[in-house]
């Protein structure tokens, strides 16, 4: 997938960029940021076998680990550069196997307050016919 990282602004993009690279098991999943603006992020990560669930599609704990570090990156866009965030409440809606080339996370900011950030992400798989919504992860995150 080419490059296509949109940014608001380059101190944003740094902010995005150095959250993601501090996170050693986001970079063991291979996730990749797509999209920056203030409280959305869109990250997407590559299909692999070490990714796959018996059936050959992404695994459900792929889809909300993704899921977890788009949240996390977007609170981040809104909260601060040191803000740090643990999940208070996750609620994760599976609606098919994601099978494709490519795993997408939409994320956004539905509110956020001084220590509470709700948030919300969509996931697509990715093939050659287009994106596929396949499922939904709503969360509270708290910072710390």
């Amino acid at each position: 997938m080419e490059n296509k990282t949109a940014v608001a602004d380059p101190h944003m993009r740094r902010l995005v960029e150095a959250r993601l690279n501090g996170s050693g098991f986001a970079q063991s999943l291979g996730v990749e940021i797509e999209i920056v603006s203030p409280g959305n992020v869109n990250v997407s990560l590559a299909y692999g076998d070490q990714l796959s669930d018996r059936d050959g599609c992404f695994h459900e704990g792929v889809l909300a680990s993704t899921a977890s570090v788009a949240l996390d990156l977007a609170a981040g866009t809104i909260v601060g550069d040191n803000a740090e965030f643990k999940t208070a409440e996750y609620k994760f809606n599976n609606f098919q196997p994601a099978c494709g080339h490519r795993l997408l996370a939409k994320s956004h900011i539905i509110k956020s307050g001084r220590t509470l950030v709700v948030a919300e992400a969509d996931l697509f798989s990715i093939t050659t016919s287009g994106e596929r919504h396949v499922a939904t992860v709503l969360a509270t995150l708290i910072t710390v």
